[in-house]
């Protein structure tokens, strides 16, 4: 089916400047069900000089997906003057290269960008990233979130939060963006996602007051059932702050913990 394929996908791919978007759509999806006999072709139309073109190969190369050998051209396309292509090019990258760790900078910086069709694009794209990319991403992402700017810095603590505990290592830059921002609730939601690992963190900076009480009990809101149950332990904390924000959480829990009855 070689050759075939690839005579269908150079036909196919002139539909991708029809001057309808329907027949557009259609061809992206065509050529997407011929699979990786069109990506040669594809790669070669994201350097073509129609912006529509470009945008619906980028399209096309996400929907095929792990096509690594797309991953640089697509890389070069997050930077396009065209907010269309930039879009298509960071939302297809988390489909072809998943598992590489060269996507995290073009889509970080993606982050930043403007448009609310290229960041929302780089949102969905890292939050498709495999695990072990996220790990080692998070760090990168984590610097968006020292910025004064309020905007950024949600969409970062947004994707950091669906890591989970792949974001472990960014607690302290999630933390010292709370205390910078903290009406972004998406912030608290990202540290409470981290899970057991983010309670001595958390309670350590509510000691110190560098975090007040309302964040806290947000960041314990977000966490699982099996975690505020350890909450129990905080009961008997020299905090008087540590000890309401254990107790708050522990008498909302069904059944009580046994071991906490007693404390209360």
């Amino acid at each position: 089916m070689g050759s075939s394929a690839a005579e269908a996908a150079t036909d196919l791919i002139q539909r991708l400047d029809d001057d309808q978007q329907v027949v557009r759509r259609c061809a992206e999806n065509a050529l997407a069900r011929i699979g990786r006999g069109a990506v040669p072709a594809l790669i070669n139309a994201l350097a073509s000089p129609s912006e529509n073109v470009q945008a619906g190969a980028a399209r096309a190369l996400g929907q095929i997906g792990h096509a690594h050998e797309a991953a640089a051209p697509l890389i070069a396309k997050c930077q396009d003057k065209d907010t269309e292509v930039r879009a298509a090019a960071v939302e297809a990258l988390s489909r072809v290269a998943p598992s590489s760790s060269e996507i995290i900078a073009p889509l970080t910086a993606a982050l930043r960008d403007e448009d609310s069709l290229v960041h929302q694009a780089a949102i969905n794209a890292l939050i498709r990233i495999d695990t072990e990319v996220q790990r080692e991403g998070a760090p990168l992402i984590a610097e968006v979130l020292d910025q004064s700017e309020r905007r950024p810095v949600s969409r970062a603590a947004l994707v950091l939060g669906s890591f989970g505990p792949a974001a472990t290592d960014v607690m302290p830059e999630l933390l010292n963006a709370l205390r910078a921002h903290p009406a972004v609730d998406e912030i608290s939601t990202a540290i409470g996602r981290i899970g057991e690992l983010a309670l001595e963190p958390t309670f350590a900076a509510l000691r110190s007051e560098e975090i007040r009480i309302d964040q806290v009990n947000r960041i314990i809101d977000g966490m699982p059932a099996h975690v505020k149950v350890k909450l129990a332990a905080e009961l008997d904390d020299t905090s008087a702050l540590v000890r309401e924000v254990a107790a708050l959480t522990v008498g909302k829990l069904v059944p009580i913990p046994p071991d906490a009855v007693e404390l209360l």
